[in-house]
Formats: structure tokens, C-alpha cells, sequence
């Protein structure tokens, strides 16, 4: 099998354990791709395993550590080899990061940024809902110290189901995994 298939099915095996709300095996296994993407020179998939490790953290209400990895996984040179569909995701998320951390400015630029890769990402149009929809609670809301709320209210209009049953989903091991990596 090669790299890139061994890459592919481990970003799915993660994905499907987040959204089975496995936060302990999903950031085990992004923090596996995230290294096997790294040591392979590619950028495309360690920006999807940073990507995946800041949705764990979202979930864990750990919306700092999901800046620092959103941040690390656009910063330049590469993210210019990075996938507009991976771009978008991330920056959507890190708006929500500075979002809850009350960020309002930085949110709405980076929100705005991922509206302006929409067309290039061949989004659909709940992807742009979901953008939307988060630049409103900004515009309702205002300045505020602490976003988390507006931050998860935004989730709920998130395509990938954070909020599907409303249950908590923090686990211990998934918190430890995130924070050693950032």
C-alpha cells in the first residue's frame, strides 16, 4: 500500500472516530498522520491532521489549543500547497476559535477569509451557510469577552455534526493527546 492511500485511510478511521464522538482514538490517530504526513513532506495532509486535532479540541471547549493548531496548519510557505478545500475548513474554525476566545476582529477576518475560498474550495452551499451563519452571531453580539457560547451556537449550523445528540463527548485521553502537540 502506498504512503499516500496509508495517509488517506487514516484521516478516515480519524474522522469517523470524531464523529462517533471517539475524541480519545480520533486525536490518536490524527496525531498519527499529522507525523507520518510531516515526515513525508507533505503539507496538504498535515494541514488535514492539524485541522482534525483543532475539531477535537473545539469539542474538548480547548479553543485555544484549536487556534494554535488552525494557525500552524495556515501559516506560510506551507499552506500554499495546501488543498482549498483543507484552507477553508480551517480557517472556518479558527473564526470559531477566535470567536469563543472574544476575538471578534480576528474572528471576522478569519471567517472572511474562508468565505473568499468558498468558489475556489467547490463548496456547497451549506458551507457557506455555516459561514455565514457565524458572521452573524458575530454581528449580533458585538464585542464580547468570552465567545465560547456564540462559538458553539455557530457549531450548530456545522455540516459535520458537533452537535448532533447535544451530549458531552469530553474524553481525558483525547485532551492529553491535543495538548501535547501544541
Amino acid at each position: 500500500m502506498s504512503r499516500a492511500s496509508q495517509l488517506f485511510e487514516h484521516l478516515i478511521i480519524a474522522r469517523w472516530c470524531l464523529h462517533g464522538a471517539h475524541l480519545d482514538m480520533a486525536a490518536d490517530e490524527y496525531a498519527r498522520v499529522r507525523a507520518m504526513a510531516a515526515a513525508s513532506g507533505d503539507p496538504d495532509t498535515e494541514a488535514a491532521a492539524l485541522t482534525g486535532l483543532a475539531d477535537v479540541a473545539i469539542q474538548l471547549g480547548q479553543w485555544d489549543s484549536a487556534r494554535l493548531l488552525l494557525e500552524y496548519a495556515l501559516a506560510p510557505p506551507a499552506c500554499d500547497r495546501v488543498q482549498s478545500r483543507r484552507l477553508l475548513r480551517a480557517r472556518y474554525l479558527l473564526g470559531l476559535a477566535l470567536m469563543a476566545l472574544g476575538r471578534a476582529a480576528a474572528s471576522r477576518a478569519a471567517l472572511e477569509a474562508a468565505m473568499a475560498v468558498v468558489g475556489a474550495a467547490d463548496a456547497t452551499d451549506s458551507a457557506r451557510d455555516e459561514i455565514c451563519a457565524a458572521l452573524s452571531q458575530l454581528d449580533l453580539a458585538g464585542d464580547v469577552p468570552d465567545g465560547s457560547q456564540l462559538a458553539a451556537a455557530a457549531l450548530k449550523f456545522d455540516s459535520t455534526g458537533l452537535d448532533d445528540d447535544g451530549g458531552d463527548r469530553r474524553k481525558v485521553g483525547a485532551a492529553a493527546t491535543v495538548g501535547s502537540l501544541i
